[in-house]
């Protein structure tokens, strides 16, 4: 399990564009074929600039670069996958991407929940500019 600790963070957060006028007017089965597709995807970019999701939410993706593993330069690393995110198109819905390269300590670690899960996540000023 890994112990919360401060480290300085890239957050990176993406949606589809449209996507919620896109959702209102098709069939369920439509929408989680986008939605799997998307996802598909955007777990593609993760492995390939080794960074870590930070949650799904329906079309949204919250990334965090240089947790739980450092790496070098995770600004950089942020605005290329924000360049290959825009790529990506899901049934001619275009990804839209906005990013924060605040470098600032952030909390990041394992978080208890009441239940028997844990969840992980960042908490600061880089995380918070997208929440």
């Amino acid at each position: 399990m890994l112990q919360s600790h401060r480290r300085a963070v890239t957050v990176l957060f993406g949606d589809l564009r449209g996507f919620t006028a896109f959702s209102e007017i098709s069939e369920p089965e439509e929408v989680m074929l986008v939605l799997r597709e998307y996802h598909t995807a955007m777990g593609v970019l993760v492995d390939k600039f080794e960074d870590t999701v930070e949650r799904f939410v329906g079309d949204g993706l919250l990334v965090i670069f240089n947790v739980p593993v450092p790496c070098p330069d995770p600004s950089i690393r942020a605005m290329q996958m924000a360049v290959e995110m825009r790529e990506c198109v899901a049934y001619g819905i275009q990804q839209a991407t906005r990013w924060s390269s605040v470098q600032e300590p952030s909390l990041v670690g394992n978080f208890p929940q009441p239940s028997t899960h844990v969840y992980w996540t960042s908490v600061g000023h880089a995380a918070a500019v997208f929440i």
